[in-house]
């Protein structure tokens, strides 16, 4: 996947993408900046650190990004919650509870947990139902067998998901979830 992007973006730049050819130039100064810092000031051995916080953290976000998403024919149903799971939910800012982050993305993530009690039988509803008991679960149920096809079968169709960027109400069809 990483490989794939970075051959698509190596191709958009070396076409005459200046945008990207500019937002990749900040990228790498960003990325030398860091690397720096991580070997000449912390004294990380470099291979350590692209190990263990770079392909480690991106890891973890694909494990969270692959347990919350899936193919439903109605967007409502497309997002998953994992609860009873403290330390990646904290890790994770609470995106665990994904079907509350789709609905209200602009919340700040420490109220996440308090709306998601107060509403939690509305947004599992609104989900179809798509609940798992934290990642152990995650892993009991798909470690060694299929979760999904990650291509979107019909990406031409998709519908539009209008959201409500305002901090107190959010409107899920008839419904409003409101409070933090």
């Amino acid at each position: 996947m990483i490989l794939n992007f970075a051959g698509e973006e190596f191709v958009r730049v070396t076409g005459g993408d200046r945008h990207r050819a500019t937002l990749w130039a900040w990228h790498f100064v960003g990325m030398a900046v860091i690397l720096y810092w991580i070997g000449a000031i912390c004294q990380i051995p470099i291979w350590l650190y692209l190990l263990g916080f770079v392909y480690g953290g991106a890891s973890l976000s694909r494990l969270r990004s692959y347990a919350e998403h899936r193919f439903a024919d109605h967007h409502h149903e497309r997002t998953a919650i994992v609860e009873n799971s403290p330390l990646f939910g904290l890790l994770f800012l609470y995106n665990n509870l994904h079907v509350l982050h789709h609905r209200r993305p602009s919340m700040p993530w420490y109220r996440i947990p308090r709306l998601y009690r107060r509403h939690r039988n509305l947004l599992v509803s609104i989900n179809a139902g798509l609940v798992y008991d934290g990642y152990i679960d995650v892993a009991r149920r798909f470690l060694l067998t299929s979760h999904d096809d990650p291509r979107y079968p019909r990406h031409a169709f998709l519908e539009p998901l209008a959201r409500s960027h305002d901090e107190g109400v959010v409107t899920t069809g008839e419904t409003q979830l409101t409070g933090a």
